[in-house]
């Protein structure tokens, strides 16, 4: 049997924030873009932070230690023992819920 995956409150605000901006009669298409690049923006950065955050230890001293070592293999590698952390996934989901929520109350006014 083969299951859908689930739908999480992050993919669901997402996608009605991003509807609404589509939507929108009161902002421009070059507003609109802008908009989203600034959305995309700041998710990356939240991702990229959660991840820093549990990031294994003996991966940072290395990456401290070594920067010149950092190659493609090697940070993926490190994405990877990232995201085998149990506290990873939850993290990342928790905190662009939070800020896609925050988003969404800062900017439907002007939708």
């Amino acid at each position: 049997m083969i299951t859908q995956p689930t739908t999480t409150q992050f993919q669901t605000t997402l996608r009605s924030l991003v509807r609404a901006i589509e939507a929108s009669m009161k902002i421009s298409k070059e507003e609109k873009e802008k908009l989203c690049e600034q959305i995309y923006t700041q998710i990356r950065k939240v991702t990229e932070t959660v991840l820093v955050v549990n990031m294994p230890n003996e991966h940072l001293k290395k990456l401290t230690d070594q920067p010149n070592s950092l190659s493609l293999s090697s940070y993926a590698d490190l994405i990877s023992a990232t995201l085998r952390n149990p506290k990873t996934a939850p993290e990342i989901e928790a905190a662009l819920t939070g800020l896609v929520g925050d988003i969404t109350k800062t900017i439907k006014q002007k939708l």
